[in-house]
Order: C-alpha cells, then structure tokens, then sequence
C-alpha cells in the first residue's frame, strides 16, 4: 500500500506543478492582451488578480500528502466512493456545480468526453482506474480555478489524480439586446460630448446625477408635457446662464435634442440635435465631466445598470485530464 500512496503523491505533486506552470503561462498571455486591448482593461486586471491568488498558492508537501492518504486508507474508504463509471462521470458534474460553474447541458460550459478503463498492479495488489481525457469547463475565472483546485488536491475525492491542465480565454459574443443596448450607450456618450465641445463647456452646469436618484430617457424636453422641463445632460441651465443676450425665448438646458445654441453674437441661437431622437429605449444619468450611466428604468436604486464602456466578457476555458483510483480487486 506504501507504493500505491507514494505514486498518488508523486502524481499529485506533479500535476499542481503542471497546473500552475500552465496557469503561469494564461498570466503572461492575459497581461499581453491587457497592454493591447485597452477596452479590456477592467476586465483583464480582475482576471490577473485572480489568478495571483492561485499563484501563490504553496506547494503541499510530500508529508502532508502522505498524511491525507494514510488517513483516507486507516478509515477502510479507500477507493470505495465511486462504485461504478456513472458515479465517477456524476462526481465530476457535482466538482463543476460545486465550484460555481454551470453544467446545464444546454449552457455548453461543461463537456466530459467518454472514459477508458485500466488495471494497475503494484505491491502485490491490482487496482483498477478511470481515465478522463479532455474534460472541458468554460465559465469565470474564480469558478473554474475552484474546479481545478479541487480536482488537484483531492478536496471532493480523495482517490483523484489531475493529470494534464491547459487553459485558455474566450470573449463572449453579446446577444442582440446587448449589442442594441451598448450601441445606444456609445451614440449617448458621444452626443453627450460633442454637446459640451460645441458649446465649450469643460463642465455641466446641472447634471442630472446618479447621485440624484433618477434617470431620464428624455433627450429633450417633451412638449406633450406641458409644465414640466426635460432633457438630457441638463435641463436646467437658462438662456442667461448659457450667455444669451438676445430678445428670443430659446430653449433651456444644455440637451442632446432641439438644443437651443447660443452663437457667438450671444444676440441670436439655432437648434441643434446632438442625438437625432426624443427618446431612448434606456435610462441614463451623467456627471459633470459628462460621463454617463445607462440603466434599465429611470430609478436608479432598483433598476439595473448595465456596463457598457467595458468591452466583451472573457471567460476562462479549461481543458483536464483526471484518473480516478475506483477499485482494489486484491487487498494485500
């Protein structure tokens, strides 16, 4: 039994080194992508954060390891948890969803290929193993960290042996809503400052904030509201305060539709459409520096905000070998 423990050790310490040398390999790659894809950064940055955390990771020693396997064979469970291939193909989806990832066959984030099947002798006793090849998991970087570390040090099954890690990033292609809803955020954002440079603002005067508690979808005010102003990034700058001397009633407010422009004479205006619509579908808020929050109702403390200055979503694609120790036909 003294060589059985020392192989799975041996294995195990080796497969940890692999698996951080590979995870090492996905550091320096990923901070390669961050100097190169600056829309990413956020992103990235959080990605190598994480994975610091697994980098620092001390080794375990060859006494501790040999300490889980005398336990786990002092207690007689050895190599009992898995009495056939069905339970070793279930213990695996039960490792992915523990860790966080989704194994709903219609997600695609989990793929376990078929298994083969061997008999190994030694010291007089012949012990039977499953091999998975190309296992593949595929979901956010803290999740399928969780899911190789537990493979490799035995935290669900004690009897498994990590055996060939490679990793891999994948963006995320947005759905139709997503790619209508950014592309709305990026027109807002761009109207918003081609307004300011237009009329040489370096500031908003009155923002409509987050810190104000409401969105507008309102680029402009609308005239079937009688009473009451809009507009969006500020509806409440006068013709006074934006410098109009003239004897004109132009609109007021610094807005991205039907905006009133002082012209340089200060005696006179034109209306000018910085965003070519009353309305957007979505909800947004602005700060002074002009920059803008996009939400899906115009109460910012329970609608959802969506993040549209980052750019698509990465997510980490592993590809894993394990052996699972099921059986032990001779005792010794």
């Amino acid at each position: 039994m003294d060589i059985i423990r020392e192989l799975l050790a041996r294995v195990r310490r080796l497969g940890f080194i692999v698996l951080v040398g590979l995870i090492a390999i996905g550091y320096i790659s990923l901070a390669l992508v961050y100097w190169q894809q600056t829309n990413q950064q956020n992103t990235l940055e959080k990605n190598i954060n994480q994975q610091n955390l697994v980098l620092s990771k001390p080794l375990a020693s060859g006494d501790q390891l040999k300490d889980d396997y005398n336990r786990v064979t002092d207690n007689g469970s050895f190599l009992a948890s898995i009495p056939n291939e069905k339970a070793a193909f279930a213990k695996i989806v039960e490792i992915a969803a523990k860790s966080g990832l989704h194994t709903a066959e219609a997600a695609g984030k989990l793929s376990i290929p078929g298994l083969s099947a061997s008999n190994i002798t030694l010291g007089g006793s012949t012990f039977e193993v499953l091999s998975f090849r190309g296992i593949r998991v595929q979901g956010d970087n803290v999740s399928v960290l969780a899911f190789l570390s537990d493979l490799d040090n035995g935290k669900t099954l004690e009897t498994m042996v990590l055996k060939q890690v490679s990793i891999g990033y994948v963006q995320i292609p947005f759905t139709a809503e997503e790619t209508e809803q950014r592309a709305e955020y990026t027109a807002v954002a761009a109207a918003v400052k081609a307004m300011m440079q237009d009329n040489n603002l370096s500031k908003i005067p009155a923002p409509l904030n987050y810190a104000g508690g409401k969105a507008t979808n309102l680029m402009g005010d609308d005239a079937t509201t009688n009473g009451t102003v809009e507009g969006f990034p500020d509806a409440n700058a006068t013709a006074i305060e934006k410098g109009y001397t003239g004897l004109g009633l132009p609109r007021t407010g610094y807005v991205l539709f039907q905006h009133a422009k002082i012209m340089a004479d200060g005696a006179t205006f034109a209306v000018v459409n910085y965003f070519e619509a009353l309305k957007t579908k979505y909800y947004y808020t602005v700060e002074t520096d002009g920059t803008i929050r996009q939400f899906s109702g115009p109460d910012v403390a329970t609608a959802m905000e969506y993040h549209s200055g980052k750019g698509q979503n990465i997510e980490m694609i592993a590809v894993v070998g394990v052996d699972i120790y099921v059986n032990r036909f001779d005792k010794e």
